[in-house]
């Protein structure tokens, strides 16, 4: 799914879970499954993450990205799994 995305025209925005994020970070950077597993922990609800086609692959190029709880007010609203 993941070439496929990338072979459309224009951005796409993909919503989904932190279990797909962990195995699409498994593919794009060729980790192993405990690698991926160590990965995931990190992964916090409402993260962003890009993964960018270049001409020599995908690559991740932003990783758990918070910048809409990084204010103080919002800081209460980061979580976990």
């Amino acid at each position: 799914m993941l070439e496929e995305i990338a072979a459309g025209e224009g951005r796409a925005l993909v919503v989904t879970s932190g279990g797909l994020i962990g195995m699409a970070m498994r593919i794009v950077m060729g980790l192993d499954l405990p690698a991926m597993a160590h990965c995931c922990l990190a992964i916090e609800n409402s993260s962003v993450h890009r993964i960018q086609p270049l001409p020599s692959g995908l690559a991740l190029t932003q990783f758990n990205a918070l910048p809409h709880l990084d204010t103080p007010e919002r800081q209460h609203a980061r979580s976990h799994l």
